[in-house]
């Protein structure tokens, strides 16, 4: 016991272990850490630029919509026009194609899909539960759109390590219910 007491309380070493062992634990557990953290981070800020550039093409279709359209009525995707105006403003928002596949610097990894759009305007009788399960309770467009995101860092690491064969895209499905500019004094 005393024996073991003196070692423990031994203040010589060498300083070389010490340096493999700070380095070890620097290389092999800090910087993995902070590298995961940090790709999380990029992803949530990339779901955070798709989330307001489908906003933003919300506000945008309906404002683009023609006046005889903005009817009393939910208007859904199936009307032609809206699903047009709705595309052309998804590409330029997102640094897309006409087709929705993806430009130079674009968020998203693959062809983007609209899947819903819906509009409910004013003259309806609120509230609406939308097609996600949500709650409207004031004049919106309601929007499902799956946009492919592909990871940032250290992927081929990651595939490599774990022998993984896909390619590290990953859909994400915007879900965004975005609330029109309506003056109403409730």
């Amino acid at each position: 016991m005393k024996n073991m007491y003196k070692v423990l309380k031994n203040n010589k070493g060498s300083v070389v272990s010490d340096i493999l062992f700070y380095g070890f634990v620097i290389v092999f557990v800090v910087l993995p850490v902070f590298s995961v953290v940090f790709e999380q981070y990029i992803l949530l800020l990339n779901a955070q630029a798709i989330k307001d550039a489908v906003d933003v093409t919300n506000l945008a279709a309906y404002n683009a919509m023609k006046v005889s359209d903005k009817s009393e009525t939910k208007i859904t995707a199936d009307a032609e026009d809206i699903k047009n105006i709705y595309k052309t403003l998804l590409a330029l928002n997102m640094n897309l194609n006409n087709d929705l596949t993806p430009k130079e610097n674009s968020i998203a990894a693959g062809k983007v899909e609209i899947i819903n759009v819906t509009v409910y305007p004013k003259g309806m009788s609120f509230p609406v539960t939308c097609p996600k399960g949500g709650t409207i309770s004031r004049p919106s467009v309601h929007s499902i759109i799956k946009i492919p995101i592909k990871h940032t860092l250290f992927w081929n690491v990651y595939r490599f390590f774990t022998g993984t064969t896909d390619d590290g895209i990953k859909d994400y499905e915007a879900h965004i219910d975005t609330e029109l500019p309506y003056n109403n004094p409730d």
